[in-house]
């Protein structure tokens, strides 16, 4: 059995999902020996730099470092790197793991991960984001950049989820999109909301990528339907006046183990983004949710951004606050439909494929 080693974006334990979670499950249903890798905080000097191994389908590696402090500290990132290499070297050590594979989910495992030679298999990138566009500040960004140069070197593959971000992968990209997670969404079962109209509803981060005047503008349009948001937020007077409203019901973060429940009980699913000029990481954003809509095949109503584009016959998409209400009064008289091939977009094909290259 080949070991695999996936480095995360997000705890194993996290509510939220990531790609990591999907590939680290996928690739163990198809054979592989996975060992999902994550940083935890810790400020105890007696941790840093040590393990804790949870063994399972997908065994969970915790390595213990600092925080990056969104990047305001160089340091922090070198002494990073070397907690998490002499962790990897101890762990392979001690599990006589002589050859292995590697993907990293973020730049920032590359210094420590690139300086481990068991990684006789390959290291692979999987860039899903435009990380450097999240820096927030000068410093954090020439990090990034930095560590991210380095992930594309040490590359084989590097597997990006959008057009876009293939520019940033040295000539070694491979387009391979985000997926759904068939096996979870085949056994959703639907919520009963109150509500004699419609649920119309979002799930996904509820952060500065979202145009929260247009949602405020379908609660008020559409009083006799009820708004269903799920996700984070960091944007809390926002959702403070939507949450006033009657009709719009904020559920927060739900765990991504019932997840597909939420997904299976709207009638509308609407994705609310602020337009490419204003938000252009949104070039690269290659969304789980558009999929996860469509699978249920109810009608989906959209802001325009690149990756919808090609599912206008699917999807409708609109051009302004106007269209985007007008589009909701159509998708109340429709059916919908799914529109694509299910199985070429579920998670196991997508780790499948990625599998060829290991």
């Amino acid at each position: 059995m080949n070991d695999i080693f996936v480095f995360s974006m997000l705890p194993w334990a996290s509510k939220l999902l990531h790609r990591s979670h999907m590939l680290s499950k996928y690739f163990a249903k198809n054979g592989m020996n996975v060992y999902h890798v994550e940083k935890v905080n810790s400020f105890n000097p007696l941790k840093l730099g040590r393990y804790e191994l949870d063994r399972g389908q997908v065994s969970v590696l915790k390595i213990y470092g600092l925080p990056y402090f969104k990047g305001v500290s160089k340091w922090v990132f070198r002494a990073n790197d070397r907690f998490i290499n002499s962790a990897l070297k101890a762990f392979l050590e001690n599990e006589n793991i002589l050859k292995a594979s590697a993907v990293l989910s973020t730049p920032h495992w590359s210094f420590s991960a690139g300086r481990v030679e068991n990684f006789k298999n390959g290291i692979f990138y999987a860039i899903s984001d435009d990380y450097i566009a999240f820096a927030g500040n000068a410093k954090w960004k020439r990090l990034l950049s930095e560590y991210e140069k380095h992930a594309v070197e040490i590359s084989v593959k590097v597997f990006a989820t959008a057009l876009p971000l293939l520019g940033k992968t040295g000539g070694k990209g491979i387009l391979i999109e985000n997926g759904v997670d068939l096996d979870s969404f085949e056994t959703a079962e639907k919520i009963e909301f109150e509500t004699e109209g419609k649920v119309i509803g979002f799930i996904g981060g509820l952060y500065s990528w979202i145009d929260y005047e247009l949602v405020l503008k379908v609660a008020k349009a559409n009083k006799g339907d009820l708004i269903v948001l799920v996700g984070p937020t960091d944007s809390k007077d926002e959702m403070d006046r939507l949450s006033s409203l009657e009709n719009v019901l904020y559920l927060g973060p739900v765990d991504k183990n019932e997840i597909q429940d939420y997904y299976a009980s709207f009638d509308i699913g609407i994705i609310p983004f602020l337009p490419e000029s204003e938000y252009p990481r949104l070039k690269t954003v290659n969304s789980n949710k558009v999929y996860q809509y469509l699978y249920f095949g109810y009608p989906v109503v959209s802001t325009r951004f690149k990756q919808v584009e090609k599912l206008r016959d699917t999807i409708l998409v609109s051009d302004s606050h106007e269209q985007f209400l007008a589009n909701i009064e159509v998708a109340k008289k429709e059916a919908g439909e799914c529109g694509v091939d299910l199985e070429s977009i579920s998670w196991e094909n997508k780790a499948i494929e990625m599998m060829k290259y290991f």
